[in-house]
């Protein structure tokens, strides 16, 4: 009986033990344990300045005041059965994602043997700076004012650091601080990037200013305002216009805005032409950056006139259309087959059967919240012995890959041809009258 009690206790001891040995086994294979990141090695940075916490899956890196690359050179040591699906899977590790302007990046992991890329678990990446960020400029930067520009700064201690959020300058002789943003705001961040090149800020502006030598700052999303030890110095770039209003059309004796960059006084003319005569207005209210000035208008008659704005060498740098309007809201016709806008009075041919591009306004007045499909055509009047007027249908504009059209029909006769725009509000049955087309047209 003692034997078989003994017996019985030698069973129990050694099913605890097996017991005990599988629960050790199967947690060495559960996936929460075998799918770790043990090591990760990052080149330009020390072994001993990247930590791993598992329990928070959590890397920190301590970086140096400076990198070798913008893409580091990565290489890790996995827990048993794992592969790594995010983050440095192509054997670099970006360091620009530690940007504190984004989310953390993250290295994800999974099963060796799951065919999915999903990642199963993911570990963060921090960065810790080891310093202050520090503008380390040697040179004055020369900046040449066009519609956006990139001022490029070299930096220490950049990632791991607040994100810059503005960039502020102060023309010599003034104490009036300038953002290079034209709108900053909490996430004003994302003007700021790393750039292709490592160790540097690049500013994305299309802040234009004044020609002169600014100090320049550099703000931190902690408020932190970091000094660049450099002088930017702003010199004229290449004149240039933007998209103009003006070119839809003004009334008789009314003043029209010209914007652009680099529209200084001393630089610039312009001249308006009609089809028989050159008139010479009155430039002024020029801005202090170039970017726009007044053109007061002669008296010029309602019809079609072109603007042209010259360098004072006699360079040309644009040639554009106004149009004066009898009253608000005329029609305006813009132009019919032509890649040129300028300076062309002549006759042009025109094949019947063929789409034809057209580019108008119906109306250069407001549009109301919610407006009237307006009835639009063209209305050819034949010049000379056997005169007639013939509407032609525009097939409206739809989008940037279907401008409007027309075709000329086979029953139109050949000759020369008077064109305007004619809009008929359908409800009102109001019929509105573009001037004439500065062109004639040649049916053949």
């Amino acid at each position: 009986m003692l034997h078989a009690v003994r017996f019985l206790l030698v069973l129990f001891v050694l099913a605890g033990f097996l017991i005990t040995c599988k629960r050790t086994s199967d947690k060495e294979i559960a996936p929460e344990t075998e799918l770790k990141i043990l090591e990760l090695h990052l080149a330009g940075i020390a072994d001993k300045n990247i930590s791993i916490d598992h329990a928070k899956r959590l890397i920190t890196i301590q970086m140096p005041p400076m990198l070798p690359s913008i893409n580091l050179k990565a290489t890790y040591k996995l827990g048993r059965n794992a592969r790594l699906v995010r983050g440095a899977e192509n054997g670099f590790f970006d360091i620009r994602m530690l940007n504190k302007c984004f989310d953390a990046p993250r290295i994800g992991l999974t099963k060796a043997d799951s065919t999915s890329d999903v990642p199963i678990i993911e570990y963060s990446v921090v960065a810790v700076t080891s310093g202050k960020l520090t503008a380390t400029l040697k040179t004055p930067i020369e900046h040449e004012q066009t519609d956006v520009t990139t001022i490029s700064i070299p930096v220490e201690n950049l990632y791991g650091s607040e994100t810059v959020v503005d960039a502020l300058v102060t023309r010599e002789g003034s104490s009036e601080k300038i953002s290079l943003l034209r709108e900053p705001s909490p996430v004003s961040c994302g003007w700021f990037t790393t750039g292709n090149t490592a160790n540097q800020i690049d500013i994305l502006t299309s802040r234009q200013l004044q020609p002169g030598r600014y100090t320049l700052e550099l703000v931190q999303a902690n408020g932190t305002v970091v000094l660049v030890p450099q002088p930017l110095l702003v010199k004229k770039g290449i004149p240039s216009l933007r998209a103009n209003l003006w070119t839809w059309g003004v009334l008789p004796n009314e003043p029209f805005q010209v914007v652009g960059y680099n529209l200084f006084e001393e630089d610039i003319s312009l001249t308006i032409k009609g089809k028989d005569k050159t008139y010479q207005p009155t430039l002024t209210d020029f801005s202090n950056t170039g970017t726009e000035f007044r053109v007061i208008t002669p008296d010029l008659a309602p019809g079609n006139y072109f603007v042209k704005v010259n360098k004072k060498n006699g360079d040309e740098v644009a040639c554009l259309k106004v149009n004066v309007l009898r009253h608000k809201g005329q029609p305006v016709l813009m132009s019919i087959s032509e890649t040129s806008l300028c300076m062309n009075f002549e006759a042009f041919p025109l094949s019947r059967g063929t789409k034809v591009f057209v580019n108008y306004t119906p109306a250069t007045a407001g549009r109301q919240p919610n407006p009237v499909r307006l009835d639009e055509l063209l209305q050819f009047t034949r010049i000379g012995a056997v005169p007639g007027t013939y509407n032609i249908p525009i097939n409206l504009y739809q989008d940037f890959n279907s401008p409007a059209y027309f075709i000329l029909p086979d029953s139109i006769p050949a000759g020369r041809y008077e064109v305007k725009l004619q809009v008929k509000n359908p409800e009102t049955g109001k019929l509105s009258l573009s001037e004439t087309y500065e062109r004639m047209v040649e049916v053949r």
